[in-house]
């Protein structure tokens, strides 16, 4: 990403998988957040990204609303210079 400036390669990993009934996605990312980013993350418009547009921040928003239309689940998770987020449908 653009706002990640740490010590870890810049690196995504995309994970797919069904256990049971259940579809499962999972996507990690080399960032760096504060405690306010994290919280910003699913919010309509919120973007780390420096050059910023109308279009930009609402790639998560999308994706949460879409996971509630399915009623699964969306699990966010932060540490150690990585974000992972987990979806379960």
């Amino acid at each position: 990403t653009e706002a990640y400036w740490g010590d870890q390669p810049k690196e995504i990993r995309v994970i797919c998988k069904t256990i049971g009934d259940k579809y499962v996605f999972a996507v990690e990312n080399t960032a760096e957040l504060t405690a306010k980013e994290q919280k910003s993350l699913f919010q309509n418009g919120y973007t780390t990204k420096e050059n910023r547009d109308e279009l930009s921040g609402n790639g998560l928003t999308i994706i949460q609303r879409t996971v509630e239309i399915y009623k699964g689940n969306i699990h966010f998770q932060y540490e150690k210079d990585k974000v992972v987020i987990k979806i379960t449908i």
